[in-house]
């Protein structure tokens, strides 16, 4: 491989291709980046592209296409959670294409996959599998397997049903009383790491990822401060990775209150009573792994229950809760977009709306009430 440097922070690199199987000459792949790293990265990429086309049949099937499409998204450097989502995705469509030929697929087929799938998923849902499928069908554009995507004129079907979107919004997060409910089910637990999980994400508004990542040094128990700055993966039971936060914004220090800091201090101490082996994250099992985020959805699903709380609970409800508490308490939406690291997330907005609708409706109701007695008082 070739490789030259541009200017300061441009790359180009060079490669010969596989040889086209119908004129039998080899392409010449060249690709830039910031980096030589980068350019020989997306060079790698192209030839692996150049080679699938080679040896990809022309009778492939969807399910074998999307699976050549995730290997593909492994030399990106997609996140390990970003590449199961759509895996997530690839399964509904699976359900559905998972033998068609992707060459047979044709538009109407398609419309008709989504026209069937409105009335059993979300809106969202439906967003983000077309917008997987889009991708799985550039990619066989790329290969020239075909020469149109079905997807191109196909449109996601609106809800033939009202949705109530105060409710939808009021299931994202927990109410005051919900709260209080939780966290007394929460203080029952006897393992006081899942206590301090569960209390540090309803006062902070971290993302699950971030919380799991943190290691002791970037808790200051004196100036009660939390710096942010990871977020933890897991690729397999014991395999896991730190990387950057979601966002730059996501780089940030949070100040918390005395109840998180006792909580930290007593899962602290009941690491050290129980002889947990020494490890350098602050929430961590008695062999010194970090928590696992999956195992901590199903915990909150029963703390939920045995609570009464009604609701399809996870723990990025917590998060939610959060934002719906700073809301409450009249934070401007910016400050809050900071305190959470995401100025453009749609939750958030949808939840501190929601909130401070319902503040100005309970005001223009204590007006009413006021003016009333005014003018009822001869």
């Amino acid at each position: 491989m070739y490789f030259q440097q541009l200017e300061k922070n441009k790359w180009i690199a060079k490669a010969d291709g596989p040889r086209d199987h119908r004129t039998g000459k080899r392409k010449q792949v060249t690709r830039r980046g910031k980096t030589k790293k980068e350019a020989e990265k997306r060079v790698l990429l192209a030839l692996d592209e150049l080679e699938n086309n080679n040896l990809v049949d022309s009778d492939i099937t969807f399910e074998e296409l999307a699976g050549k499409y995730i290997e593909v998204l492994k030399f990106k450097g997609l996140k390990n959670s970003t590449i199961q989502l759509r895996k997530y995705s690839i399964g509904l469509l699976n359900q559905y294409f998972a033998k068609a030929r992707v060459k047979n697929i044709s538009t109407t087929m398609y419309q008709n996959m989504l026209n069937k799938y409105s009335t059993h998923y979300s809106h969202n849902s439906l967003i983000a599998m077309n917008s997987i499928a889009n991708m799985i069908f550039k990619y066989g554009l790329r290969l020239e397997i075909i020469n149109k995507s079905p997807v191109t004129n196909a449109f996601i079907p609106k809800k033939s049903k009202l949705v109530d979107y105060d409710e939808e919004i009021q299931n994202k997060y927990f109410s005051k009383q919900e709260l209080k409910r939780f966290l007394n089910e929460v203080d029952n637990l006897k393992d006081k790491v899942a206590v301090a999980y569960y209390y540090t994400l309803a006062f902070t508004g971290m993302r699950p990822g971030e919380l799991l990542a943190l290691q002791k040094k970037d808790i200051n128990l004196v100036h009660k401060e939390i710096k942010i700055n990871k977020t933890l993966e897991f690729e397999s039971y014991d395999n896991y990775t730190l990387t950057p936060p979601k966002t730059v914004q996501s780089n940030r220090s949070v100040l918390v209150d005395d109840y998180v800091i006792d909580k930290i201090k007593e899962m602290y101490q009941f690491q050290k009573d129980n002889k947990f082996k020494n490890s350098n994250f602050a929430l961590h099992n008695s062999n010194g792994q970090p928590l696992r985020r999956r195992t901590l959805n199903a915990a909150i699903k029963s703390i939920c229950k045995r609570a009464e709380i009604d609701k399809d609970a996870n723990t990025y409800m917590l998060r939610h809760t959060h934002v719906s508490l700073l809301s409450e308490a009249d934070v401007p939406l910016l400050e809050i977009a900071e305190r959470v690291g995401h100025k453009n997330d749609k939750t958030t907005v949808a939840v501190y709306l929601h909130v401070t609708k319902n503040m100005k409706k309970r005001t223009s109701e204590k007006l009413h009430k006021k003016l009333t007695q005014i003018l009822e008082n001869d």
